[in-house]
């Protein structure tokens, strides 16, 4: 994006000179960020619901197994 700002923007010694000339274009930046606190909470929630993916996948190919025969 850098690339189609004007050089006055991209050679300045300003270090919001940058962000300045997204937001005079109708650009926004967000961020969001989450406490530490929360990691343990994200790491289970994220373990738990692919753990139960994988289960239904595995159960999934072992009946599509058996019905095959052999």
């Amino acid at each position: 994006m850098l690339s189609h700002a004007p050089a006055s923007v991209a050679n300045s010694a300003d270090p919001n000179a940058f962000n300045n000339w997204l937001a005079q274009h109708g650009y926004t930046m967000w961020q969001s960020v989450q406490p530490d606190s929360r990691f343990w909470r994200f790491q289970l929630t994220e373990g738990g619901w692919l753990l139960a993916v994988s289960a239904l996948l595995i159960a999934g190919t072992v009946v599509l197994v058996r019905r095959r025969g052999a």
